[in-house]
């Protein structure tokens, strides 16, 4: 989807590896700078995962951005992939395709983009997407992919630049998921914005463990220790218990610490590849991270995350299943069938690496800092029985 480009150069690691801002706006991807994907094992199987971006203004006037004005880029080796970014042509021209950029030094826009990485053809594809609220309901604003990837590491950057000269600025425009009626001329922006190099690693799983992959050292492990959910041995209306998590395993000479402090999410999708939707409990954030959050991984240990999950009744042979998030908020998964075949991923996410945040050490190289990163482990299959 989009126009796409293949090309090579000798110099396609140096090139542009810092972001570029104009006039007075800057845009940056909101991750850790190093991802890593688990390539689905099956036909059926998506793993997908989050991006944002940020755009921010440090200047007095106010502009629009329009979805389909971006250009994603990838790097590997020495070939340069892009896809631009084409508009749902069910929505094409809506006011959901634009987004206002206030003027000053609040203005900021942010907007999220769904990766998910699958198989099409027998062929191993990438496939970006950004979501709006319309309706009540989130769907995708535009989208775009990278067909025939091979496993390995990839620099990826976002260019935003509207060279459309063609189009107009709508008198109405999103701002908060509100339709506001503009009160000032609205300014298409037009300038070049790029954010710096991101890498996103797509990662097999570890060979003859197939519910592991190895990064930097560091085994991390989708450990769903029964893989039958017994009502039984667990049931008890809204008692928490653990379905399983990520075990790590540190092969490296450092400690690291790793928390379970808004930091895991998962994914289910049934036996034949259809993803569970979740419905998201919100941010209350009445719960602020504790010690009791934080494991210190040790060189040659194991260290187990697993968040604490619930599963409540929802009607003859249904269930649902919600996992928490130790903030006051967390991800239920509605209507798990009895008998059933699931498959769950979880995702790992951490941007601080300061022990600051908890008082438990400093900065200095010595010390023991929490990993960073974000990565998404292999699929295992679990089912609910009585």
């Amino acid at each position: 989807m989009g126009r796409k480009k293949r090309r090579k150069t000798a110099n396609a690691r140096k090139k542009n590896q810092n972001p570029v801002e104009g006039s007075g706006i800057s845009m940056e991807i909101q991750q850790p700078e190093n991802m890593a994907v688990t390539i689905p094992q099956k036909q059926s199987d998506v793993a997908s995962i989050e991006l944002a971006i940020k755009i921010k203004s440090f200047i007095n006037t106010t502009f629009l951005f329009r979805d389909d004005a971006y250009l994603i880029e990838i790097i590997r080796d020495d070939e340069v992939f892009e896809s631009e970014i084409e508009i749902n042509r069910t929505i094409q021209n809506n006011i959901a395709n634009w987004r206002l950029l206030k003027s000053g030094f609040k203005g900021e826009i942010n907007l999220d983009f769904a990766a998910e990485v699958y198989w099409e053809d027998n062929l191993l594809d990438l496939k970006f997407s950004t979501l709006v609220l319309s309706y009540e309901k989130y769907i995708v604003s535009a989208s775009c992919n990278f067909k025939g990837l091979k496993p390995g590491t990839y620099q990826l950057r976002f260019i935003y630049h509207n060279q459309n000269l063609n189009c107009n600025p709508p008198s109405y425009i999103y701002e908060d998921y509100r339709i506001i009626n503009s009160q000032e001329p609205l300014e298409i922006f037009r300038d070049k914005l790029a954010t710096k190099f991101i890498h996103i690693n797509l990662l097999q799983p570890i060979e003859f463990k197939s519910d592991s992959i190895e990064v930097n050292d560091i085994i991390f492990r989708n450990l769903i220790p029964y893989t039958e959910i017994s009502l039984k041995r667990i049931w008890s209306s809204f008692a928490k218990f653990h379905l399983g998590g990520i075990q790590i395993f540190n092969k490296t000479d450092k400690a690291y610490y790793f928390s379970v402090y808004y930091t895991i999410e998962p994914q289910i999708i049934s036996g034949d590849g259809e993803i569970i939707a979740s419905k998201y409990l919100g941010n209350d954030w009445s719960g602020q991270e504790r010690m009791s959050d934080v494991y210190l991984s040790k060189p040659g240990k194991n260290t187990f995350l697993f968040p604490d999950t619930c599963l409540c009744k929802a009607g003859n042979q249904f269930f649902d299943l919600v996992f928490y998030a130790n903030y006051g908020g967390g991800w239920c998964y509605q209507s798990l069938e009895l008998n059933k075949t699931y498959r769950i991923s979880f995702t790992y996410t951490n941007n601080n690496y300061s022990n600051k945040r908890l008082g438990i050490g400093t900065e200095d190289k010595n010390e023991n800092l929490f990993w960073t990163g974000k990565l998404t482990t292999p699929f295992v299959e679990f089912k609910l029985v009585i």
